[in-house]
């Protein structure tokens, strides 16, 4: 009788730990799976990465539209590849009024496969600016 006691508590101890380590593993995937949502990106998204603004345009092929600087005063710009949380993007347009009334601007250094440049992304910048441009569209 003790014997059948000893077996029937053990197995009711094991049955117990086995639903309580179902129980754990069930809240640690509820939780890596909030955790790993919470820092996905979008298509539409945007983010801050070395003093500009960003908005992704496609989260799949890691392409961004350049939306201007997140100060008025900056003073030199490289329009290029970026990196957020660890992952790079790639700048693929520059938005309609970029650059629009950055007047401490004075260099702007390209390097990236942007195809044009909109009307106004550079409106009421400094005179140079204008001219590092044209030599860009003449590449």
């Amino acid at each position: 009788m003790l014997l059948r006691s000893l077996c029937n508590y053990l197995i009711d101890s094991v049955a117990k730990l086995m639903l309580m380590k179902k129980r754990i593993l069930t809240l640690l995937c509820v939780l890596v799976t909030c955790l790993s949502s919470s820092n996905a990106m979008n298509d539409g998204d945007t983010f801050g990465a070395g003093n500009l603004k960003y908005t992704i345009l496609s989260e799949v092929e890691k392409t961004v539209r350049l939306d201007g600087p997140d100060r008025d005063n900056i003073t030199s710009l490289t329009v290029g590849p970026c990196y957020y949380r660890g992952i790079k993007y790639y700048v693929e347009s520059l938005a309609a009024h970029a650059f629009e009334n950055c007047k401490y601007l004075r260099t702007v250094t390209i390097d990236c496969d942007i195809e044009t440049i909109p009307d106004y992304a550079f409106y009421s910048t400094f005179a140079s600016i204008a001219n590092a441009l044209l030599a860009w569209s003449k590449k």
